[in-house]
Formats: structure tokens, sequence, C-alpha cells
């Protein structure tokens, strides 16, 4: 039997030079190894992503393959636990909450939205967006917070198919919503509130005690089925961005000569920063430190950004640190909703 490239997945991560996060490892679901046993498909995992391939003998593709579309969801794990840290992901992963990515999702919307992760479409240009969904078992409850008396609540398949639906009667008595998919294959759940989608679920016994960071999903025709081009590979690229965070200087002075006030950060690097400028905050005359905060949160990244300067007013002009050090990823925090770096620095 031979066997040809169908699907080509790969994931470029931004907060590494070379693009490669070489600590993922992609994994098909338990509903996907099996479909693709019965398929006679099967999965080629890479560094950076992974190959899908189909058999070529026409005699048993024509037997084996009805009209349709194949699903094929893989799992990904990360292996670094600061993977939540340099990826502009909210990971939570007590609480299940993860992020899915697929070529069923709707194509991007607005030019000025933040993109966290994206998946392409080599061969159509459509470009989607992540959504962060929770991973249940599958039979869970839905707590209705969002909902008020007089609503419909839908809870539908990735095939848009009504799973559960209810009409909210009584929101004092607390409202929640049974489902029990036990019956169906594990996937990605959507829950809709007067039609309109305000949570996602993936339902999943056995990735719900496991827990991956990402959940790829790929839909195609199946091969014999209503492929328009059966030569074709299809090919995906996945981008994931560095987290923003906020940068938080904290300068101190040893020299006694050393005044404060005339101290300044300066950024020599607008092609790769434009527009990022560092206010000083504050001083405290006693511990001799002054503090200097970015403008705007700024993109982590593996090759640090050169030319942030440490200036003296009325110097002659030559940096007092011509190359201030850059955000740790393993000193980030959490402050006020916001992701925060603390650099200190000495004179």
């Amino acid at each position: 039997m031979s066997y040809k490239k169908w699907i080509s997945v790969n994931l470029e991560h931004s907060y590494f030079a070379d693009g490669r996060c070489q600590m993922l490892r992609f994994e098909p679901t338990g509903d996907c190894r099996e479909q693709m046993r019965r398929g006679q498909q099967f999965f080629y995992p890479m560094p950076n992503g992974f190959f899908i391939f189909k058999h070529t003998d026409k005699t048993k593709e024509n037997q084996s393959s009805t009209a349709g579309s194949c699903f094929f969801d893989i799992a990904v794990y990360s292996a670094d636990p600061l993977f939540g840290n340099y990826s502009n992901l909210e990971i939570d992963y007590r609480q299940g909450r993860v992020y899915y990515i697929g070529n069923t999702l709707k194509s991007s919307t607005g030019k000025s939205k933040e993109k966290v992760l994206t998946l392409t479409d080599r061969q159509e240009g459509k470009e989607v967006e992540a959504v962060p969904v929770l991973l249940r078992p599958k039979q869970f409850v839905i707590s209705l917070d969002k909902a008020a008396a007089g609503d419909t609540v839908k809870l539908l398949d990735k095939n848009n198919a009504v799973v559960e639906e209810l009409q909210v009667k009584d929101k004092n008595k607390g409202t929640s919503l049974y489902a029990d998919v036990s019956r169906k294959s594990a996937g990605i759940y959507s829950l809709e509130i007067n039609n309109r989608v305000t949570a996602y679920f993936y339902a999943d016994d056995h990735l719900y005690n496991i827990k991956p960071a990402l959940i790829i999903a790929v839909e195609a025709d199946s091969p014999g089925g209503g492929d328009k081009d059966n030569t074709a590979v299809l090919k995906y690229d996945i981008r994931a961005a560095g987290r923003n965070v906020s940068w938080q200087y904290h300068v101190f002075a040893r020299e006694n000569r050393r005044k404060l006030k005339n101290l300044e950060i300066r950024n020599n690097n607008e092609k790769q920063l434009p527009g990022v400028t560092f206010q000083q905050a504050q001083i405290d005359e006693e511990r001799k430190e002054a503090v200097f905060v970015s403008n705007q949160p700024i993109p982590l990244t593996e090759r640090p950004y050169q030319s942030i300067e440490l200036i003296e007013k009325g110097s002659s002009g030559t940096p007092l640190i011509p190359h201030l050090p850059n955000a740790d990823i393993s000193s980030l925090h959490v402050k006020e909703g916001k992701w925060v770096s603390q650099i200190y620095v000495y004179i």
C-alpha cells in the first residue's frame, strides 16, 4: 500500500528568533486516531507541526471512502513550564481553559484586534483566530450566569446541530444546562444564548484529565468523496504571538553624585519598537531608585531588543548603558490584570 501527503500544518512562534518552539508535542486525540485507522490514514509528527498522509490505493479508497468530511483534532502539549509566560495566551490548566484553532472557525474580522494565535489556509488565504475553550468530560454542567429570563440557550456540536436546548424561565432560581454527549464524538461544542455564541467547550474524557495547551482542528473532504483536486496538499500555517508585557525599569544609583531626576531611558530602536517610550514614574531618594515604565506593552522576544539606552541629561551624550537588559520570562507576574516585568539596573 502506498501513501501520499495530504495535510500539512506548520506552527511558528514569534517569541523565538527562528520561529521554532522546540518543546511542543503533537498528538491526535483518541477519536482522531480511530478515524484515521478506519480511513487508512496516518499521522506523522514534526518538531513544529505535523503531516497527515492518505493511502493512494484506488480500489481500497473507493471501497472505504464516502462523500463528506473528515475532522482531525490534534492535541498540542508543551514540555516547557514557561510556555504560558512567553505566549500571549491566557491558559489556565486548573480551570481547563486552553485554546482551539481550526479551519472551520469563522474568518478573522478587524485589523486592529490583537491576534494571539492564528491559522492561515495557504490555498485560500483565509485566516482565522483561535478561541478559548473549556475542557470538559463528555457529561458536564454549564452554569448560565449570563442568561436572563426568556433567553433561549442552545448547545451545538461542530456541525452546528443542536445537542441541548432550553428556555430560561426564572433566573432567580439559578439556571444551568446539563450536557451529555457521551454517545457523540469528542470535539468542540458552542454555547449560544439567543443565537449568539458566548462560550466554547471541548468535551473529551481523556483530554479533560491530561489538558493540552492547544487543540488544532482541520476539516478536509473525505478521500475520494469530494476533493476538488485529489493531488493537492492542504497546507496550513499557525502563528503564535509572544506575550505583550509592560516593562518596569528600577534604576538604582549607587553613586551619590547621580541625580535621579536627570536620568532618562531613551528608545533608540524605533524600527522594532515604534512609538515606545519609558516615562519616569517614581523617585525614591532614600533608596536611590528611579522607576521607569513603558508607555505600552512590548512583545517578548528571544532575541533582545537593542539600543534601549539609559542616559543622563546634560552629559556628553554617551549613554550610561547603551543596551539595557530586556524583560525576563522567568520573572513575569500579573498586576491588576496586566502582565508586568520588573527589570533591575544598577549604576
